[in-house]
Parts: structure tokens; C-alpha cells; sequence
């Protein structure tokens, strides 16, 4: 009996070792584009407030500020901002859909402002998660009155849609447009 627990002992940390490696490690991988995959892990496993008077309590970590400038791919759910028509042109990357969804807004370093380059859209994807590809940009950011703005802000290069996005994209939107077609004409 002792033996069987010794090895579970063993297994467990060797297998919390060899976790521990792949994550660590994955600063260090590059995508065939050059990215850097990274997850909000990365991002958010620290402190970072702001107060309902604008003040910020935290303190970037230097591994968080060795993304600056670095171009990498992260997944999350999109929250557009400024749209053009039914594209977006700019939209929050948050880890998870809290925010859309329950109004829970997460702390300054669980979401990424982005924004597409050059007055480029995107299409608007809800309740899925997407993955971005861009330069990320760390540090605060605060408006010409002191206001904060953001922590993270991406540059965006490409929105890798899930494969049946676009179809179900373009059938929720007939679908709407037939609803609004059918209260018209009522």
C-alpha cells in the first residue's frame, strides 16, 4: 500500500514538473508567423487596480513588460468598441465572456484593447473565442485629462476566426434581418 502511494506521490509531482515546463516554456515558442502564443495567464496572474478616482495600485512585472513590442497570438472573447457597419474596427480581448455577458468588469490586466490597423474591420464574433495576432504594447495608458485608458494594447495583424465563423456569422445575421424584415412589415 505504501509503495502505491509513493509512486502516486511521485507521478503527481513529476507530472505538476513536466506542466510547469510547457508553461514556462511557451514564452520561448514561436508560431510559424513568429508569434508568440501566449493566454491571459500570462497576463493577468498579478494585482493591477484602478480606483473609481483614476488612481492605479499595482505594479507591472518585469516578465509582463518582456511582451512589450513582442508580437504574439492570444485567445480570447472579442467586446467591439467601434464599429463600421456590422465589422469592428476596435474591440476589447478579454480572457473570458464575464464581461459581456454579466457586466463583470475584469481588472485592467484582463483585457487587451485592439485595434485593427489602417481603418481595417474585422468581423464581430460573439460568444466564441477567437485568437489574435499582433505587437502588444504594456504600460499604462491614460487620456490628455489623466484618465486611464488601458494596460495592454495590440496592434492588431489577424483575427483567426473558427473555421464555420464566417457561416454562422452570415446566418445569424439573415436570421436577424428576417426578424426585423417580419416586425416591419406587421
Amino acid at each position: 500500500m505504501k509503495i502505491r502511494r509513493v509512486i502516486l506521490i511521485v507521478a503527481i509531482v513529476l507530472a505538476g514538473l513536466a506542466g510547469f515546463q510547457i508553461w514556462s516554456g511557451t514564452r520561448n515558442l514561436a508560431s510559424p508567423d513568429g508569434s508568440i502564443p501566449i493566454d491571459f495567464q500570462h497576463l493577468d496572474f498579478y494585482r493591477f487596480e484602478v480606483t473609481d478616482l483614476g488612481e492605479t495600485h499595482g505594479v507591472i512585472p518585469d516578465s509582463v513588460r518582456d511582451y512589450d513590442g513582442q508580437k504574439i497570438t492570444i485567445q480570447g472573447y472579442m467586446m467591439p468598441l467601434d464599429m463600421d457597419g456590422d465589422k469592428a474596427l476596435s474591440f476589447m480581448l478579454a480572457r473570458d465572456q464575464q464581461m459581456c455577458c454579466y457586466g463583470v468588469t475584469p481588472p485592467p490586466n484582463g483585457w487587451i484593447y485592439a485595434e485593427m490597423p489602417d481603418s481595417g474591420t474585422t468581423d464581430y464574433v460573439i460568444d466564441y473565442p477567437i485568437l489574435v495576432t499582433g505587437t502588444l504594447e504594456v504600460g499604462e495608458r491614460y487620456d490628455e485629462e489623466g484618465i486611464f485608458l488601458s494596460l495592454y494594447r495590440m496592434r492588431v495583424e489577424k483575427v483567426h476566426l473558427p473555421e464555420n465563423m464566417r457561416d454562422l456569422t452570415e446566418r445569424m445575421r439573415n436570421m436577424q434581418q428576417d426578424i426585423l424584415d417580419r416586425s416591419a412589415s406587421r
